[in-house]
C-alpha cells in the first residue's frame, strides 16, 4: 500500500506532464504554420484559409488547417491558385522531432485562364526533420531534414477525368546541416521520379516517342556550408516584388539568388551535382563537381556518359521526321565522343573540365564562358 501511495501521484504528476508538453507542442504547430504563412505573403503569395483546430489523441501533437488556399506570386492575371481541402501537421510521442505534412489525396490547382487541374495520388507522405531548438520558446525554426514519398500521383482536368500526367513514384530525401562550414556538407538532396508518362491522347496528336513515357529521372545534390546558415535558417531579408514582364522577372530573381550565394561562393563554397535519364533506349547520366576561383568564376570537372544514344535518336526521328536533319546534326556531332562499352555496344564518355572560364570537352577547349558578374551580397535580418 505504502507503494501504491507513492505511485499513484508520480503517475499523476508525470500526466500532468505530459499533458503540459502535449499542449505545447500543438500550440508550437499552429505558431510554426503561422510563421510560415507571414513568410510566404512577404513573399508576394496570397494566403486564405478557415479555422485551425488541434487533435485530440494524446499520443500525438496535431494541428488542422481547413479550406488552405495558395495563390502563387506573379503579374496580375497570371497566378494560379492551390486549393487544400485541409492541411494537417501532426507530432508523434514516438518521434518528437520529426512533423508529418499530412495533404489530402485529393486537391486542385486553379489556372489564372480559368482551367482547372485535379491532382489525385493513392500516397502523399510528407515528413520534417526539426532540430530540438525550434521547439525553445522564441527560436528560430531549423529544419535539419525530410523525406517526401507519393505513389501514383496523376493531374488532369477536372471535372472531366481527361488525364494530363501521370507519375508512379516520387521519393526525396534531404539533410540539412546550418552549421556546416566549407568542409561540410550543408545540404544533400536525393530525388527520383519514375514512371512518368503524358496522356496517351497527347501521344497520338503530336507523334510523341517512347509512348510519352520517361522510365526514370533522378537528381543528387551536396552543398558545402560556409555562410549558407542566413540561408537555411531563413534569415535572408527583402523579398522580391512581382513583375509583368517575364525577362525583367528573370533577371530580378537571378540577381536576387546571385546576392544571397555570393558570401558562399566567396568563402569556399563548391558542390556536387549528379543527373541520371532513363527514356525509352537511353540511359544516361551526369555527374560534377564544382567551385570557385580567387576571381569568384565557377570550374570544376564532370563526366557525361550515355548509351543507348543512336537508338534514341533513330527513335525521335521516326516520331518526328521533321527533326531527323538535326538529329542528324547531334548524330555527327557525338560521333567522336563515342567507345566501346564492356558490352560492345557504342557509349558516349564525355569528360567535362571547366576552368579559366574555358570549357573543355575530353580536353579539347570547345568554348569560353561569359564573365560572372556577381550582386551585392544580401543583408540579413536579425
Amino acid at each position: 500500500m505504502r507503494a501504491l501511495r507513492f505511485i499513484l501521484p508520480l503517475l499523476l504528476v508525470l500526466a500532468l506532464i505530459w499533458i503540459g508538453i502535449w499542449w505545447y507542442a500543438q500550440s508550437q504547430l499552429i505558431v510554426g504554420f503561422q510563421h510560415e504563412e507571414a513568410k510566404l505573403r512577404e513573399a508576394g503569395w496570397t494566403i486564405t484559409h478557415g479555422p485551425i483546430t488541434r487533435g485530440s489523441s494524446p499520443l500525438a501533437a496535431s494541428a488542422t488547417v481547413a479550406n488552405l488556399q495558395l495563390t502563387i506570386p506573379g503579374a496580375p492575371g497570371t497566378r494560379p491558385t492551390i486549393d487544400l481541402p485541409s492541411f494537417n501537421e501532426r507530432i508523434d510521442a514516438t518521434s518528437p522531432f520529426t512533423v508529418a505534412v499530412n495533404l489530402p489525396h485529393h486537391f486542385t490547382v486553379h489556372a489564372a485562364n480559368g482551367t482547372q487541374i485535379a491532382i489525385d495520388a493513392d500516397l502523399i507522405e510528407d515528413h520534417l526533420d526539426l532540430s530540438g531548438r525550434d521547439f525553445l520558446p522564441n527560436a528560430k525554426r531549423v529544419l535539419i531534414g525530410g523525406s517526401v514519398r507519393i505513389n501514383n500521383l496523376r493531374a488532369s482536368v477536372a471535372n472531366s477525368n481527361f488525364p494530363i500526367v501521370t507519375i508512379g513514384a516520387i521519393r526525396t530525401h534531404m539533410r540539412l546541416n546550418p552549421d556546416a562550414d566549407a568542409t561540410e556538407t550543408a545540404v544533400r538532396i536525393n530525388e527520383t521520379f519514375s514512371n512518368i508518362a503524358v496522356s496517351p491522347m497527347f501521344v497520338t496528336l503530336i507523334h510523341l516517342p517512347f509512348n510519352g513515357e520517361i522510365e526514370k529521372y533522378t537528381i543528387a545534390m551536396t552543398i558545402s556550408g560556409p555562410d549558407l546558415k542566413p540561408i537555411l535558417t531563413g534569415q535572408i531579408s527583402a523579398p522580391m516584388a512581382p513583375n509583368s514582364d517575364p525577362n525583367t522577372a528573370l533577371a530580378q530573381q537571378l540577381t536576387a539568388i546571385g546576392a544571397l550565394l555570393r558570401p558562399w561562393a566567396s568563402q569556399g563554397g563548391h558542390g556536387t551535382l549528379a543527373v541520371g535519364l532513363i527514356i525509352g533506349p537511353l540511359n544516361a547520366k551526369v555527374d560534377t563537381a564544382f567551385k570557385f576561383d580567387p576571381a569568384l568564376q565557377p570550374e570544376g570537372t564532370g563526366t557525361v556518359t550515355a548509351t543507348g544514344l543512336h537508338a534514341f535518336f533513330t527513335d525521335i526521328a521516326a516520331a518526328q521526321p521533321r527533326l531527323a536533319n538535326g538529329l542528324a546534326a547531334a548524330t555527327a556531332a557525338t560521333a567522336p565522343y563515342m567507345v566501346k562499352a564492356a558490352n560492345g555496344q557504342q557509349k558516349l564518355s564525355i569528360a567535362l573540365a571547366l576552368k579559366n572560364r574555358s570549357l573543355s570537352l575530353n580536353g579539347k577547349p570547345t568554348t569560353t564562358l561569359p564573365v560572372v558578374n556577381w550582386p551585392p551580397a544580401a543583408s540579413v535580418s536579425h
